[in-house]
């Protein structure tokens, strides 16, 4: 506490002796701004990036396995509780492309439109359901929604048998 004594308040060097009144406070954000590396920047970009992709249906779960990055770093990001970012980080939050998990739930129109397309065109449901490698042979077609990857199984069987 000796430098609280010969330092006038408003230096940084009271700040890091343990002062915190706003003059002290104020000079030490300043220092930190001016002093700040080259590969930091502000998140907004990142922030606003991560905020579409919400809005798109990716989460922050899927971003973080696409990206490679936390989900509580993403979180602090997106939150806006993170004021800066590395650029390298910035840069990988905006690579991230909309990519939807397979587990994930979609609108099973198409899907239940191929589905009564191949079965009243070519295959019975048995059939059917035996090509998609499904239990059974109940193919559920009044379900809303289905998973990512099963109306990507029935949309690769669909063009199989039309490029037949």
């Amino acid at each position: 506490m000796l430098a609280l004594a010969t330092e006038p308040h408003g230096a940084r060097a009271t700040y890091q002796a343990g002062c915190r009144c706003t003059p002290c406070r104020v000079a030490n954000a300043t220092y930190s701004q001016a002093h700040q590396p080259a590969d930091w920047t502000t998140a907004t970009q990142a922030q606003a990036h991560l905020r579409a992709l919400m809005a798109q249906g990716v989460g922050i779960r899927r971003a973080a396995d696409l990206s490679g990055l936390s989900c509580a770093h993403l979180q602090r990001i997106r939150n806006g509780q993170q004021a800066t970012v590395k650029r390298t980080t910035e840069q990988t939050v905006l690579a991230i492309r909309p990519s939807l998990a397979h587990g994930q739930r979609v609108n099973g129109y198409r899907t239940r439109h191929l589905l009564r397309a191949l079965k009243g065109e070519w295959f019975t449901a048995r059939a059917i359901a035996c090509r998609l490698g499904l239990r059974g042979n109940r193919l559920r077609l009044h379900h809303p929604r289905v998973t990512v990857r099963n109306a990507l199984k029935v949309r690769q069987l669909y063009q199989q048998v039309v490029a037949e």
